[in-house]
């Protein structure tokens, strides 16, 4: 529609009809009121908006006789007095505008905006008021709905654990939801956020917050304050936001109490501590301990030895006595042994990785067991060999492979031919070694991991220590790789070690 601008009084009096068709048919409510108050003339929205039936029935009626229905406020119980109606204080001369009011009928409440503004003649004498309205009912509707909102978020917001803040660039609160003294929240707005902590947290707040502002990502961050119950530490999230009323960007600094966690930490810490100490004098004991016990084994051995040569024709008692001493100390021997391969497997210093060739390394290992193998009647030995070295501790891969063989022999089927096979193989950045027998085998739904248990032993017809297992667990563990198996009972074993490429 184009707009048109009416210059001559000749104009107006040949557009009185658009003129009508417009004042009529517009969207704001038109009254124009007499000198008395009284409508003389109104428009289709006025008649919707004071929710009458016809314009002609506001013609000549007297707008005060609603008075009673003009209420102020959310509560809708402050009656609007006489004087206070806009269009009165206009017929005086005043111009009045954006007045709004909540108008009661039989069926509900709504809202309208009402302006007003005297009409003079040539001369300046007041002839009456132009009224004009607007039915905001769906806007003020909206509002509440969004206050209810904003109540709603407030309460939840007030009572959460978190210290929840809002605060410009300079670090100004303007909204926080609690404070832990017996002050009000309100009475913190306009301080500075770094009024409240440390010189070290001001600085720790200060930065993350310029560094907030400048990247526009969020930050997190702990600080610590002195207060009335003691040293406290925090731990805060930066994020930053615009409201829809401003372009401003503010920052929500969300708070939470730490002390118990870092007080908790602590002490982890100290216990930590008394842990190595303790682990580190229990490591000098063991160490002292087994090696001390060698030299008087080997010492009693010798003399042994010394008064057996001593011992002419001994008879049955005598041999069953130097047997059982001489098997005792074997034993002996055997455990210091298995006590120093355990102190070794705990004892990172004992560590040193290097280049192994695993084909000449298992030869090494066949020959170590070579009095084991004339005891079996039959022995098959099948192997699959990596293309590249292993790289891994030495003496750590000799403790698995001969505590692997070990007990392949210790738990063979004496029924059918030993039968050992051993595959390496290079996965990604994982070696992977396949030990695999014919023997006895396990009941793994019965024993499941606790064969790996420090001195666990399922088998009594076998001597062993219940060492061996939890040495190659220990040690495959230590390089960060993981040992499983699986088992058939009487079928075999096969252990699975996947070992990291330390090379990486």
């Amino acid at each position: 529609m184009g707009f048109f601008v009416l210059n001559r009084i000749s104009d107006l009096d040949s557009n009185v009809d658009l003129l009508k068709f417009i004042f009529i048919n517009s969207p704001t409510g038109v009254l124009i009121l007499d000198t008395d108050g009284r409508i003389i003339i109104s428009n289709k929205s006025a008649e919707h908006i004071l929710r009458k039936n016809d314009v002609d029935g506001l013609i000549v009626k007297d707008l005060y006789e609603g008075r009673d229905y003009f209420l102020i406020g959310e509560e809708f119980i402050n009656k609007l007095s006489f004087n206070e109606l806009p269009f009165e204080r206009s017929l005086q001369g005043h111009k009045y505008m954006g007045f709004e009011y909540a108008i009661a009928d039989e069926d509900a409440i709504y809202y309208i905006r009402m302006s007003a503004q005297a009409i003079t003649d040539t001369e300046g004498t007041i002839r009456g008021a132009l009224v004009l309205l607007d039915d905001i009912s769906e806007r003020v509707k909206r509002d509440k709905e969004i206050q209810a909102t904003e109540r709603r978020y407030k309460r939840i917001i007030q009572a959460s654990s978190d210290y929840i803040l809002i605060v410009n660039r300079e670090g100004i609160i303007e909204f926080i939801n609690r404070v832990r003294s017996e002050g009000k929240a309100e009475d913190v707005f306009g301080m500075s956020v770094y009024d409240f902590v440390d010189e070290e947290s001001r600085a720790v707040i200060f930065e993350n917050v310029n560094k907030a502002f400048e990247t526009g990502e969020s930050q997190t961050y702990i600080t610590k304050a002195l207060l009335e119950d003691g040293l406290c530490f925090f731990r805060s999230t930066i994020t930053l936001f615009k409201s829809s009323n401003s372009e401003d960007t503010k920052a929500i600094i969300t708070s939470s109490e730490i002390t118990d966690i870092i007080q908790a930490e602590q002490e982890i810490k100290v216990k930590n501590e008394q842990l190595r100490v303790l682990n580190e004098e229990l490591r000098q004991y063991n160490y002292m301990a087994t090696h001390d016990l060698k030299l008087p084994i080997a010492n009693i051995q010798g003399y042994l030895e010394l008064l057996k040569d001593e011992v002419k024709n001994p008879g049955e008692i005598e041999k069953d006595c130097f047997f059982w001493l001489f098997e005792s100390l074997n034993q002996a021997n055997r455990k210091i042994a298995d006590l120093i391969e355990l102190s070794k497997a705990k004892d990172t210093s004992f560590h040193r990785y290097e280049a192994i060739d695993f084909k000449e390394f298992l030869d090494d290992a066949v020959k170590r067991f070579k009095e084991s193998i004339k005891w079996s009647s039959k022995y098959e030995l099948s192997t699959q060999f990596c293309e590249q070295d292993i790289y891994f501790d030495k003496s750590g891969l000799v403790s698995i492979i001969d505590n692997l063989f070990s007990n392949a022999f210790k738990y063979r089927d004496q029924e059918r031919p030993l039968r050992i096979e051993v595959a390496c193989k290079s996965e990604e950045d994982m070696f992977v070694l396949n030990f695999s027998d014919n023997g006895l085998g396990i009941d793994k739904q019965k024993v499941g991991d606790r064969i790996f248990n420090l001195f666990e032993r399922f088998n009594t017809d076998s001597e062993g220590s219940g060492l061996g297992l939890y040495l190659v667990k220990s040690i495959v563990e230590r390089s960060g790789g993981t040992v499983s198996y699986t088992s058939t009972l009487g079928e075999g074993t096969t252990f699975i070690l996947k070992i990291p490429d330390q090379r990486k």
